[in-house]
């Protein structure tokens, strides 16, 4: 895999805003009334029905159009938070923390670190964050090629950390899901809006 260049503008690594409480209403999309959500740990009760799986519904994904590749700085912080955790887990589960760090997913690793912290992912974030330590000046650079250097000296010793990404009992996927659900409503009115 050949990293390629893909320049994203700099409001795209804005920072995550810090965790509130909420209670999810009930809604069409498959949230039930009363599920307690906890942004920051996406406490969400064991009743709770997936998104879009309730008798009888269809999931809003089955009747979406084909999807657009969409700059980060273009989408809410919610949305942005849906993109890094789910990047971050695609990236670690095919190829490790290495694989992060080696392709365009490692161009957002201090924003996906409080990304991972705001779903409750605290096992992926600290592995992450041990990770990130690791590279020259302990922080890898945003840029690709300049990471990809850091990244050469690194790659050997990040494969000790993949096991602590992965110990979050729920699974990181799992409490993407759990967040997911608790901003249904959130993602579908900013869908609609486009």
């Amino acid at each position: 895999m050949e990293p390629t260049n893909e320049d994203e503008p700099q409001e795209a690594r804005q920072a995550i805003p810090g965790n509130d409480d909420r209670r999810a209403s009930q809604s069409n999309g498959g949230v039930r009334q009363g599920v307690r959500c906890r942004q920051g740990s996406a406490l969400v009760s064991a009743n709770a029905t997936p998104l879009g799986t309730g008798q009888g519904q269809v999931a809003p994904f089955q009747k979406a159009p084909p999807a657009e590749r969409v700059d980060l700085a273009r989408l809410s912080t919610t949305e942005r938070i849906v993109v890094l955790v789910s990047r971050a887990n695609f990236e670690v589960e095919l190829g490790g923390l290495s694989a992060f760090f080696y392709n365009s997913a490692g161009n957002y690793a201090a924003e996906t670190l409080l990304a991972l912290e705001t779903v409750g992912a605290v096992h992926a974030a600290a592995a992450l964050r041990a990770a990130m330590a690791l590279f020259p000046g302990g922080s890898p650079a945003a840029d690709r090629d300049r990471r990809y250097t850091g990244w050469r000296t690194v790659a050997a010793s990040l494969g000790s950390l993949d096991q602590e990404f992965g110990r979050d009992k729920p699974d990181v996927f799992s409490r993407l899901c759990s967040f997911i659900e608790c901003h249904a409503a959130e993602l579908r009115q900013h869908g609609a809006e486009g």
